[in-house]
C-alpha cells in the first residue's frame, strides 16, 4: 500500500461541501492541522466561464465527471445509465451549483414529532436544538457568506436585516406577486447567498443567469469554494486531497476510526490516519461509508447496531411548475430566485396534509433546456 505520508493529522473530514467546508475552515482556525479527503475533482472559475449548459445540465457530467451511475425513477423501473450530477462530486460539494436560497428552519421544523405527533411509515424525532438556540449560529453563517435581503417579517426569517442588501426585483417577480397576493398569501423577496455588493473579498453578482447548475466563475456566490476553504488554506494547516475516493474506514483494537482507506485519480491505494474523523460526505456518501466499512466486528457497518444507516433517507426535494405569461420576463436575468410564499410551510390538517413547502419564484433552467424539452411551446408558434 502506497502511503503519501506518515503524519497523523488531528482530525480528517471526509467530504469538502455545506458540512465539511465549514468544519475545515473552524478546525483550521482553531490550531488544528486538518486533512481534507474529496472524492472530485478541485474546479475553478476556468471550468466555470463558459457556462456550458449541454455538459451541465442537458449531459449532467459537469460536477460527477468520472462517475458511473444509473438511476431509476420507481422500483418497477430498470436502471439506465445516468448521472445524477445534483449531487456535487468536486471540491466544495454541491454547494458550488447550488441555488443559495439561504432559509432558516421555521420554530416548527425543530419540534416536528411534538407537533404533528407519531405517524405510521414516518420515522419523526425532534432536532436536540431549536430555532432560538440556532439563531446565532445562522447569523454567524450569513455573515459569512454574505445573504442578501431585506428585513422579512415571517416564520422562516423574523425581522432582520442581512450583511448585504437585497438583489434588484427580478423581472418575473411582479407576476409572481400580483397572483399570490390575489390568492391571499404575502410574498417576500428570498435571502440569497449571492453578493449583491462587493463583500470580504468577493466580487459582485454579474447577473450571467447561469447560477444553479452552475458554479461561479467571480465567487459571487457564496460555496466552501469562495469562502471557508480558501481562508483555511490561507493556516498552513490545511492538507486537502482532491480526487480521493475513501473506500474503507480503518479501526484500532478499541473500535475507534484510526485512518481512512482512499483511492486516488490512478486508482493507487493511500491511507491516512488521523485523531479524529468527520464524516461529511452527504447524506448518500456518509451512509455508503459507513456500510461499507463492514468487519467482523461490525458484520453490518459502523455505527449501524440500530440498522437504519442508509433509511430514512433525508434529501433536497424539489417539484417545479413552469408557466408562460404574455409578459415579456427575461427569466433568466440575474440570480436563480426572487419571491417566495410561506403560507403552505406548516401542517394543515383542514387540507389533509402533514408539512408543506415554500412556494419560490425562480428561473432554475436554461434556454438550451427549454428549446429540447418544450417541444411547441418553444418560439413563435
Amino acid at each position: 500500500m502506497a502511503e503519501r505520508r506518515r503524519k497523523i493529522f488531528d482530525v480528517c473530514v471526509i467530504g469538502t461541501g455545506a458540512g465539511g467546508g465549514v468544519m475545515i475552515d473552524e478546525l483550521t482556525h482553531a490550531g488544528m492541522s486538518v486533512v481534507a479527503l474529496e472524492r472530485g475533482p478541485r474546479l475553478g472559475p476556468g471550468e466555470f466561464m463558459g457556462h456550458d449548459e449541454l455538459t451541465n445540465i442537458i449531459r449532467a457530467t459537469g460536477f460527477a465527471p468520472k462517475l458511473k451511475e444509473t438511476l431509476r425513477q420507481t422500483e418497477g423501473e430498470t436502471a439506465q445509465p445516468r448521472h445524477f450530477s445534483m449531487i456535487g462530486q468536486c471540491v466544495g460539494g454541491s454547494n458550488v451549483h447550488w441555488g443559495a436560497m439561504a432559509w432558516r428552519l421555521r420554530p416548527d421544523d425543530f419540534k416536528v414529532l411534538s407537533h404533528d405527533g407519531p405517524m405510521a411509515g414516518a420515522s419523526l424525532a425532534d432536532w436536540p436544538v431549536d430555532a432560538t438556540e440556532m439563531a446565532p449560529w445562522y447569523e454567524k453563517a450569513e455573515a459569512a457568506y454574505g445573504v442578501a435581503g431585506g428585513a422579512v417579517h415571517n416564520a422562516l426569517q423574523p425581522g432582520k436585516h442581512y450583511p448585504n442588501p437585497p438583489h434588484p426585483r427580478r423581472s418575473g417577480s411582479p407576476v409572481f406577486e400580483a397572483g399570490v397576493k390575489k390568492m391571499g398569501y404575502a410574498p417576500f423577496q428570498i435571502p440569497l447567498a449571492v453578493n449583491s455588493r462587493p463583500y470580504r473579498n468577493r466580487a459582485a453578482c454579474t447577473n450571467s443567469g447561469m447560477c444553479v447548475m452552475f458554479g461561479c466563475p467571480v465567487h459571487a456566490k457564496a460555496s466552501p469554494l469562495s469562502v471557508g476553504l480558501p481562508r483555511a488554506q490561507a493556516t498552513g494547516r490545511l492538507d486537502l486531497r482532491s480526487e480521493a475516493m475513501v473506500h474503507e474506514l480503518v479501526l484500532d483494537e478499541a473500535g475507534r476510526i484510526k485512518a481512512a482507506r482512499y483511492l486516488d485519480a490512478q486508482g493507487r491505494q493511500h491511507e491516512v490516519r488521523a485523531r479524529q474523523f468527520i464524516l461529511a460526505g452527504g447524506s448518500l456518501g456518509s451512509a455508503h461509508l459507513l456500510l461499507m466499512s463492514r468487519s467482523g466486528r461490525f458484520a453490518n457497518g459502523l455505527a449501524n447496531g440500530s440498522g437504519l444507516v442508509g433509511r430514512n433517507l433525508m434529501y433536497h426535494v424539489l417539484p417545479a411548475v413552469y408557466y408562460r405569461h404574455q409578459t415579456v420576463t427575461r427569466g433568466w436575468l440575474g440570480p436563480l430566485a426572487g419571491q417566495a410564499v410561506d403560507d403552505l410551510h406548516a401542517s394543515d390538517p383542514a387540507r389533509g396534509f402533514v408539512r408543506g413547502a415554500v412556494i419560490t419564484e425562480a428561473y432554475p433552467t436554461t434556454p438550451v433546456v427549454y428549446a429540447t424539452s418544450a417541444g411547441n411551446a418553444w418560439g413563435g408558434r
